[in-house]
């Protein structure tokens, strides 16, 4: 594995947002300290989706303060939502701030409340989404915003232009990205790596080679070593029950899906470190992954308990599949 290793979290909801947040730096911080190459943050308006950030810049402003090397990266920012020359000041102002550290991953909503509240309608989301990832990268690039010569983005940052990514799970976003030389994030297995729709991370590469681009993977999995399978099986279990029933009220799966059905899922690493690692070995998406988002989505679970995992993910899962640890930030 010569892909870099990263630590996604979405914060989850509860009644002491204060708290989940310091508990959320408090991983960030771990995080760098045990040599991670990058941590990222999840957007999501009015606490949908059980995750209450909405200003995840603003949050990695703070953990920007309290770490040294790790790089921090949105996973991501409904950019459909924002308005492309705020975003690109606040990106470029928190880069400035943490030594060029920022990767900034952007992408489009599925909730009707959020779209509703931003009067964003679901039918032209995707290609209002392109539109302003494209003009946040040339404000990047210092090209003149709307035309008008005196209006440069301040502070200037150049580089983060090309530390930009998009969020997808289909062909054509994919091939979008890589035809402008942005990063994909994704959290999908292709079965079969074709030009089938299955097969869009193979497609996004050959799209990045033939535009002259070196491919950036993201790949989201969730990967739980601890003790046993049956530890992680019992620290998860709120999170396996959460998460079906919320599948099953919105229509995302079948209504015999158990929790069993939960933990046997493909894209999914819990138990022994050694469990974890012969799994994660074959998966199918790995040999694309230049940036492994390892992680569980709102987990619940407090730092005590999810800082020895994130230790067992880098010092036991991640460097038996060929990771090693490196801090430099891309210029």
């Amino acid at each position: 594995m010569s892909a870099r290793l990263g630590f996604m979290l979405r914060i989850p909801n509860g009644d002491d947002l204060t708290s989940r947040y310091r508990d959320a730096l408090e991983l960030a911080v771990a995080a760098d300290q045990l040599g991670l190459d990058s941590f990222w943050v999840t957007q999501h308006h009015f606490g949908s989706v059980d995750c209450p950030l909405s200003s995840p810049l603003v949050f990695l402003a703070a953990a920007a303060a309290r770490t040294k090397n790790i790089r921090l990266g949105t996973t991501v920012i409904t950019a459909s939502l924002e308005n492309p020359i705020r975003l690109a000041e606040d990106a470029a102002t928190l880069d400035v701030l943490s030594g060029g550290r920022v990767e900034l991953g952007l992408g489009t909503t599925t909730n009707p409340t959020e779209r509703a509240a931003f009067s964003v309608s679901a039918e032209g989301q995707r290609e209002l989404m392109h539109r302003i990832a494209l003009e946040v990268r040339e404000a990047f690039e210092g090209k003149p915003v709307n035309g008008l010569s005196n209006a440069i983005l301040q502070p200037r940052t150049p580089a983060l232009a090309r530390r930009m990514w998009l969020a997808t799970s289909t062909r054509e976003h994919a091939i979008f990205a890589a035809s402008q030389g942005f990063g994909l994030i994704t959290n999908y297995r292709p079965l079969q790596l074709n030009d089938s729709n299955l097969g869009y991370i193979e497609a996004y590469c050959r799209a990045c080679s033939a535009a002259g681009f070196t491919p950036r993977v993201g790949l989201s999995r969730g990967i739980f070593p601890a003790k046993d399978k049956a530890s992680a099986r019992r620290m998860l279990a709120p999170l396996a029950a959460w998460s079906v029933e919320r599948g099953k009220t919105l229509g995302w799966l079948p209504a015999t899906f158990s929790v069993d059905d939960y933990f046997a899922r493909e894209d999914f690493y819990f138990g022994h470190p050694e469990e974890v690692i012969a799994e994660l070995a074959k998966d199918p998406g790995l040999p694309y992954t230049t940036e492994l988002l390892a992680g569980m989505l709102s987990a619940r679970l407090t730092p005590s308990e999810l800082i020895p995992v994130v230790e067992l993910i880098a010092t036991e899962v991640a460097p038996a599949l060929g990771w090693k640890k490196q801090h430099a930030c891309p210029q």
